[in-house]
């Protein structure tokens, strides 16, 4: 009987230890949002103040958020129009290699570099390839350094560069993908009144 009690408290307990972290989560999410809205209405009141007087104050707020260099138009854009705002950070992360904004058709739009499936699978293909070059050039020296090693110290501090290598790597695939990834997804948005 004191085993079961003892079982359901050593499961409970880990649930309930969850409920504090869910909290934590929500108000960095909260703050993070509110932190965003407080750049927002500086950045808004700086445009409509004089957007080419305060253009490198503006810079620097939306540096804040994103750390792709805008164009005194394209500020004025995330601005003005309803539901830019919001986009603003995945158009940083996205890269200005694959999306650039449509101003004029209140869109995001893929660079020709990536806009067609062909390029986007052959650009994953050119990620894929300089990757395992640059593995390749790790790893051989590392191997070879490997073989005729006698020493256990040597060995071990080899096999650590090896593992930071596929770390780098893997590090670097996940990065390079998610940018093209983001900017896919950014493609499909239309930003206006009912975004």
């Amino acid at each position: 009987m004191l085993e079961d009690w003892l079982k359901f408290i050593a499961l409970f307990v880990p649930v309930i230890g969850i409920v504090p972290l869910l909290r934590q989560i929500q108000d960095y999410s909260f703050t993070k949002n509110k932190e965003y809205y407080q750049i927002y209405e500086k950045v808004r009141a700086l445009v409509q103040d004089s957007l080419t007087d305060n253009y490198a104050e503006l810079l620097v707020l939306m540096n804040c958020i994103t750390s792709r260099e805008l164009s005194p138009k394209e500020v004025e854009w995330f601005v003005e129009y309803p539901g830019a705002f919001r986009y603003l950070k995945d158009f940083g992360i996205s890269g200005a290699r694959y999306l650039e904004a449509d101003l004029s058709n209140n869109t995001f739009s893929l660079t020709p570099r990536v806009n067609t499936l062909r390029k986007r699978v052959f650009e994953r293909l050119k990620f894929v390839g300089f990757v395992s070059f640059f593995l390749l050039v790790m790893i051989i020296p590392l191997a070879y350094l490997l073989s005729v090693s006698s020493h256990a110290a040597i060995d071990f501090f080899v096999y650590i560069v090896m593992f930071g290598c596929l770390c780098l790597v893997f590090t670097a695939l996940i990065v390079m993908f998610g940018a093209l990834d983001k900017a896919v997804e950014l493609d499909r948005v239309h930003v206006g009144k009912y975004s």
